[in-house]
Formats: C-alpha cells, structure tokens, sequence
C-alpha cells in the first residue's frame, strides 16, 4: 500500500499519470492475483446462514488444518467470532447434533469431510455426504457450502491470514477478502484527489464505490453529482454537461449550471462512460484538460473544480485500438483504477448480503419482525436449501440480482411458508446461468416468484425439473410420491421417472437390511418416521423390506 501511494504522489504530471494508467486493467488485476496468492491463506468457516440472522457473517479461522489437524463442528464448537467484534458463540442450534462434523487438512491444502455417526443430514455444495468427502484446494478457492441439518449453512473457504474487518463499512456489506481489499482502495483514493476509474460487471455496485471515496474525502461537504453517460443525447450534451445561460435557445427560461457546474468543488461521477460518444468525448477531455466550461450562449467560460470518478463494465482498452474511444481521455480518467469484485469472488459474504435486503424489504411493509427467531426455533423462517442454492450461485447480474431475488423471497415469504420458494429459484436462477445478465432485467420486471403449486407449475414440464428441485420437493413433502407430485405439479408416473433418472435421489432398492434395522430401532418400527429418516417412500420401504425379509 505504501507503494502505491508514493506512486500516486508522484503523478504530478501528465506523461506520469499516462505511465501509470495506460496498461489499464490488465495491470491492476495482476497486481491483485499477486497479492491474492502471495498472501499467507487460511482454511475458514463463516456462517452463511443461522435462524438467528445477526450470527450470519461470524466466521472462524482454521489455521492448524494447514498441517494435518482436525477440526470438529458441532452445536458446541467451534466458536465462531463476529467482525470488528469481540463476541465469540459456537452454533447454539438444538437440531444440530453434539456429536461432530470434522474437518481434517489433507495434502495439497484440500480438507476431508466426514459426517457425524449419528445420520445428521449434512449436504456439501448440494450433494448428500454419505461417509466423507475430499476437498480440493481449488474448490476452497471457490467457497464450499456446507448445509447442516436443514438449520445452518457454513461457507468453507480460503481467508488471507492478515485480513481484518475495517472500521467503516462505506455502505457496504459483507467482510469477504475481496471487500476488504475494496475498502481500502477506496479509502486510499478518498485521501488523494485523483481522477479514477472504476470498473467491474454490471450490478456490482461501483457507483456506491464512487460515493464512499466522495464521501470520505475533503470533498464529502460538497456536491456528489451522478450522470448516466449513455443517457445523453449528442444534440443536448453540451447544455447537459456545461449547463447553458437563460435565453441561449428556445425553452431556456433560466441559467441552468449543467452537471459540471453542480458539481463544482465537489465530484462528479460519470457512469456508464464506455457508452459516451466520441463527440461527448471530445467535450469532456476539454472540460477536464482545462478546468473550463462554456455554458450553451455564454460569451466567456467559466472555471469549475470537479473530482472525475467514472465507472465502465466496457473493454475501453479495446475501445481505444478500434477507435471508439479516445486514448487521451481514457489517460485523463484513470489516474487509479479501482477493480469491484464480481459477487461469485465473495460467496462468504451473500448470505449477508441477503439478509440485509430481506432486512430492508420486510422493513418498508413493517414485516421485518418476521425475521427475529431465535435458534430454538422449531423451523428456520427461510429454508437453509434455498440459501445454499444461492450462494452456489454464479449470480452474472451480481449485487443488483441478488436484491432482486432478496425481494421475490419476500414476497412469496406474505403469502405463506418461505420453503415454497426453492423450486422457482432453483428455475429462475438455472436460467439465470444459461442467458447470462440477460435473466436480470427478467427478474427485475416479474411481479412475483410463484409457489410450488399446482397451479403455478400448470406449464412445467418434467423435464425442466433437475435434481436439486427434485430432492428439495421430496424432502419437503417428507419423501411421500403423491404430495410430491401434486407440488411439482405434474403425473405420478413422471415424478417414478425423474426419480429412476437421478443419481443423487436414493432409491427404496438401494436399502440394505442392517439400515432398515436401524431406522425401525432408532424409531421404534414407525415406517413412516423410518421412511422419512432413510430418505425414501413408505411404500418404497414396505417393498424392500418385503423383498429382504425384514
């Protein structure tokens, strides 16, 4: 960090400032990969989700799973500290089991898993551990989720040993290394009065990483002004930009200060400036090379002080060599470049993340006491499947999509229970995947998710239901056909065939004897809690335990 600064101190000059932005992105993002992996990295487990929402974000580091050592995870252990906080609490949830999950360091930085004795339902990135698990370093690059007894979801990742919480979030959530590193790039732009360009994909929140370096810089008290630069037409630019003097053309009733004059003294944050044509280019390298503007009638120009930040998800590199964007302003606009992680970079911090929007929702309507439970509570206000699914996500709109589906949750959260919502998640988020941010102007227009009811699902076809929606719709109908069926909203017979084509649905045939033994001890030869417990149908069960003799 103290590189960069006398880095950026010593761009008094132009040709300096020119050297140092001109590689673009490409530079900033090697510097960063360096980092990332030049750092000291330790296995951890933040808490992506608990019944109580104020645990979710705790984390725990598992420094000794680096040589060999073993961690247990139970209702009990391990502790698990909240950021910039000295509390400490272990999981405290009474349907998670005392008898420990471990996690065990193996070569290569990858970690085992291997469940507790005593049947636990323990899910690892959506697939059932039967016995135990290997986890590869690469996919701890990721983040692993870990869903434990239908109550806890836990994100099992790589933390970089020196981070620390910073004492401002800047409006932002989450505490993830790529946030981190995010605060303190801004906060270092806010203390030098540079020119930057922030870039990153669409609905990552870079205009919210402009007004945190405006509003902890010396310019906080005065004016933040945010222009769309796409939505600009060539015809009314100059009179936008530079404002225009009463009289200048017809309509022009008053002085009118135009963008740059509001933000005088202030910043003025350009988004979207990939989009702006060359004409509104060429208006804006002027106004920025001589710190003047001419407003649209004005005889003589006037001086204005604004701090540019802008802000591109466009290849302006590329932009350059094809000559659809100016070289010399693409100089003038990136004295600093700040990179915004893409929110598949920061799965810790999405359950968060989606606690706070559910937060902000239910608040606006007064129905925010919905999510004060307590650990204790019989059943989690929001299925633990349902925020595994999206952590896992991709998530190609990012931040923006995330409030989006955080809205549709509470929506169908008025209408009844929360656990209805998985199987339209799962096809809206699947979708997602395949179109890309396309999806996201879809969720951003759709009134509502639909329940999984029958008349709901009247056009779903068997074949646009995967597993994950399968599973999710047994299990909630305590794996009985008919209930299942009717949910999903197609025949009998094709729920018999989506479940004969799943490998990762157990079938009744599957079932040894010493297992059906143990359920019928476990409850007392009660088939249906027997068959709920080995994850099968109670008619499946009577069969197969008539055809071994049980």
């Amino acid at each position: 960090m103290d590189t960069v600064r006398a880095t950026l101190l010593a761009m008094s000059s132009d040709d300096s400032r020119r050297a140092g932005s001109y590689s673009g992105a490409t530079t900033r993002k090697a510097a960063a990969v360096g980092r990332r992996r030049g750092a000291s990295r330790v296995p951890t487990l933040t808490i992506g989700y608990h019944c109580e929402l104020g645990r979710i974000g705790d984390e725990v580091r598992l420094t000794h799973l680096k040589t060999g050592g073993v961690v247990e995870i139970s209702r009990l252990m391990p502790l698990f500290r909240a950021p910039r906080s000295g509390r400490s609490q272990a999981l405290d949830d009474p349907f998670v089991s005392r008898r420990p999950i471990t996690l065990k360091g193996v070569s290569g930085g990858g970690v085992e898993v291997t469940r507790a004795p005593d049947r636990m339902a323990v899910i690892v990135d959506g697939v059932p551990l039967t016995d135990s698990m290997t986890l590869t370093s690469v996919q701890l690059d990721a983040g692993v989720v870990l869903e434990i007894a239908e109550r806890v979801a836990l994100v099992l990742h790589w933390s970089e040993a020196s981070a620390t919480a910073a004492d401002h979030d800047l409006g932002m959530v989450g505490h993830s290394d790529a946030v981190t590193r995010l605060r303190a790039d801004i906060q270092l732009m806010a203390e030098h009065d540079v020119p930057t360009l922030i870039r990153g994909e669409t609905g990552t929140g870079k205009e919210l990483v402009a007004h945190g370096i405006h509003t902890s810089s010396g310019r906080a008290r005065e004016p933040f002004v945010s222009v769309n630069m796409a939505a600009i037409p060539e015809t009314t630019a100059a009179s936008q930009l530079f404002g225009h003097v009463k009289g200048a053309f017809t309509g022009a009733a008053t002085d009118h200060p135009g963008f740059f004059g509001r933000a005088h003294r202030g910043t003025l944050f350009l988004d979207e400036i990939g989009e702006a044509s060359p004409e509104i280019q060429a208006m804006l390298l002027r106004a920025l090379e001589t710190g003047e503007v001419q407003p649209v009638g004005a005889r003589t120009t006037r001086v204005v002080d604004v701090r540019p930040i802008s802000a591109t998800d466009a290849d302006l590199e590329s932009a350059v060599e094809s000559g659809a964007f100016r070289e010399p302003l693409l100089h003038r606009l990136s004295g600093f470049q700040i990179d915004v992680p893409p929110l598949r970079e920061r799965r810790q911090d999405i359950g968060r993340l989606l606690a706070h929007f559910m937060t902000e929702e239910l608040r606006q309507t007064g129905d925010d006491r919905m999510l004060r439970q307590r650990a204790d509570a019989e059943s989690p206000w929001l299925a633990v499947g349902v925020v595994g699914t999206l952590i896992r996500h991709q998530w190609p709109g990012n931040v923006r999509q995330l409030r989006n589906v955080a809205r549709r949750v509470v929506l169908e959260a008025r209408r009844g229970p929360v656990q209805d919502v998985f199987g339209a998640l799962q096809r809206m988020l699947r979708d997602a995947g395949h179109t890309g941010t396309g999806t996201t102007a879809a969720l951003e227009t759709t009134p509502e998710l639909p329940s999984l009811t029958r008349a709901a699902q009247a056009n779903l076809k068997p074949e646009d239901i995967d597993e994950d929606t399968l599973k999710t719709a047994l299990k909630a109908n305590k794996w009985r056909l008919g209930a299942t069926a009717r949910a999903l909203g197609i025949a009998r017979s094709s729920l018999y065939q989506l479940i004969e084509r799943s490998p990762g649905i157990r079938k009744a045939g599957d079932l040894t004897a010493e297992e059906i033994a143990a359920a019928g001890q476990a409850h007392n030869n009660d088939a249906k809690a027997m068959a709920e417990q080995l994850q099968v149908s109670k008619q499946g069960l009577l069969r197969r335990m008539k055809q071994l003799g049980v």
